[in-house]
């Protein structure tokens, strides 16, 4: 049985940050829950709050497998937006 996505309640915080500094961001919820362009770089982002426990307990079951097995670039796990600001930084 699919259960409804949940965001995490920093979500949109984020999403306004890295815009603010000139990513380019994607809402997707699976696999990850962001798609961030910024300066040529495209990073898969996932998003968690350690304000609430469904963030504090980390990776579900389906994010941890994708993550194990991804193939492809780095995938971001960010919680806040210094975090995910500092992600822009390393990407460049």
């Amino acid at each position: 049985m699919r259960h409804a996505s949940r965001v995490d309640e920093n979500q949109q915080e984020i999403v306004d940050a890295l815009r603010e500094a000139g990513a380019s961001v994607y809402i997707v919820k699976l696999p990850v829950d962001l798609i961030v362009g910024y300066k040529g770089k495209t990073m898969l982002v996932e998003v968690k709050s350690k304000k609430t426990a469904y963030g504090r307990r980390g990776l579900n079951p389906n994010q941890a497998a994708f993550m194990r097995t991804w193939e492809g670039g780095a995938v971001a796990l960010v919680d806040s937006t210094e975090s995910a600001l500092s992600m822009l930084k390393i990407m460049c």
